[in-house]
C-alpha cells in the first residue's frame, strides 16, 4: 500500500502453508542458480523430443486407467480426450477449473518477469543502436523469429494436448456424472499434479536440481492413494 509492506496474521495453518508455498525463499548458495538452469535445460531437451511425448502418452494412458475412474477403454480415453480438446469452450472450462496442465509458464512472483515481458515485446529490436540503419535487418530477423516461435508454440501445444488427453476424458466423465466443474477439474489435475512442490525447502531444492524428481515422487504418492481409493482399477491394471 503506497510502497509500504503490509503484514497479515493467518490463523489457518493450511491456508498459511498454501500462501507461503507460492513463493520460494531465496537460498544464497554459490552456483545454485546455474545448476537449476542446467537441470531445466536438460529436462526441456529430453521432454521436447517426439519419442518422449509418445512414450509418455502411452504410459499416462495406462496409468490413468489404474489410478482413476476414467475407465479401461484406453483408446477412447486418449483419442476421445484428444479430440475433445479441439473444442475451445471445453478446453476453456478445463483451464478455468484447473484441470488442464500447461507445461510452460512464467511465475507472477518472478522478479525478472518485467524483463522477460519487455524482451518478448521488443522481439529482437533495437533502442539506441541506430534503429534506422538496422530496420531492415530487424524486420527480417523478427519475421524469421516469429515464424520459429509459431512452429515451436504449436509443437508444444500438441504435446500439451497429448499430456491432457486422459484428463479431458476424466473431466468430461465427471461432468456427465453431475460433478461440478471445480470437482471435475480437481479429478483431472490429480491424475498427476506436477504443480505440487511440497512445503519443505529441501524438497523444493531437490526438485529444482534433480531431473524428474518431482514426477517420481508424485507417481509413488499417487499410486499409494490409488491403492486405497481405487483398489479394483489399480489391481486390474497392475495385474
Amino acid at each position: 500500500d503506497k510502497g509500504e509492506k503490509i503484514y497479515y496474521h493467518v490463523n489457518n495453518q493450511l491456508l498459511f502453508e498454501a500462501l507461503t508455498s507460492m513463493h520460494q525463499s531465496d537460498i544464497n548458495v554459490p552456483g545454485l542458480k546455474w545448476a537449476i538452469k542446467a537441470k531445466r535445460l536438460m529436462t526441456l531437451g529430453v521432454t521436447s523430443t517426439p519419442d518422449f511425448k509418445l512414450r509418455n502418452a502411452v504410459r499416462d494412458t495406462v496409468t490413468a486407467a489404474g489410478t482413476t475412474e476414467v475407465g479401461f477403454n484406453i483408446f477412447k480415453n486418449f483419442f476421445g480426450g484428444f479430440k475433445t480438446l479441439k473444442d475451445i469452450h471445453f478446453k476453456g472450462l478445463m483451464l478455468s477449473s484447473g484441470g488442464y496442465m500447461q507445461f510452460g509458464y512464467t511465475r507472477s512472483d518472478d522478479r525478472k518477469l518485467g524483463e522477460k515481458l519487455f524482451k518478448d515485446a521488443m522481439g529482437g529490436g533495437y533502442i539506441l543502436n541506430n534503429p534506422e540503419a538496422q530496420e531492415n535487418l530487424r524486420q527480417a530477423m523478427s519475421r524469421y523469429g516469429s515464424f520459429a516461435k509459431t512452429i515451436w508454440s504449436r509443437y508444444q501445444q500438441w504435446g500439451d494436448k497429448m499430456e491432457n488427453a486422459n484428463r479431458a476424458s476424466l473431466f468430461k466423465k465427471a461432468i456427465a456424472e453431475g460433478k461440478s466443474e471445480l470437482e471435475a477439474g480437481y479429478l483431472a489435475r490429480d491424475i498427476l499434479d506436477f504443480s505440487l512442490q511440497g512445503g519443505a525447502q529441501w524438497v523444493r531444492v531437490m526438485n529444482a536440481l534433480v531431473p524428474f524428481a518431482n514426477a517420481m515422487i508424485h507417481s509413488k504418492y499417487k499410486s499409494g492413494r490409488s491403492i486405497r481409493d481405487y483398489p479394483g482399477a489399480f489391481t486390474t491394471v497392475a495385474s
